[in-house]
């Protein structure tokens, strides 16, 4: 399988936002079936140098449930260590070039995009090799939400 389907947790909705979670699932688009999955919490204790908070995105936290804000911000991983494992998760599950899938192109995808950038790593995927989960209605993946 190369489609992979993102879903972060963040402190923003910029593409500097600070990263609370990643996890991600790699799917067939035309059967979906599912493949491995991965995630991982961050740390909100440890530095993410120069990434962003927004004080609506705190607010908006502040309105989740106890369960889902202890989740998002139970991670002891630094974001460094978290995308590492993110990138080697990809590789191993996928000889293709992996085609990522998330909330909306410009929200999960552009933030790990910047987060890999920003700490000098590669980017596990192409430039190009994303797309908006709205699109999936147009491969015949609809019957896999």
């Amino acid at each position: 399988m190369h489609h992979l389907m993102l879903d972060i947790e963040t402190l923003d909705t910029t593409p500097s936002a600070v990263i609370l979670s990643v996890a991600a699932i790699f799917f067939d688009p035309m059967t979906g079936e599912l493949g491995e999955s991965f995630t991982a919490q961050v740390s909100p204790q440890k530095p993410q140098l120069h990434r962003t908070i927004s004080a609506d995105t705190v607010a908006w936290w502040a309105q989740q449930s106890d369960a889902a804000r202890k989740e998002a911000f139970s991670g002891t991983e630094t974001l460094k260590k978290t995308l590492t494992q993110f990138s080697r998760f990809i590789q191993i599950n996928t000889t293709d070039k992996v085609h990522v899938w998330g909330n909306g192109k410009e929200f999960d995808c552009s933030i790990l995009e910047h987060a890999y950038s920003q700490l000098e790593m590669a980017c596990p995927w192409g430039f190009l090799a994303h797309a908006g989960c709205a699109h999936l209605g147009h491969t015949g993946a609809h019957a896999w939400f």
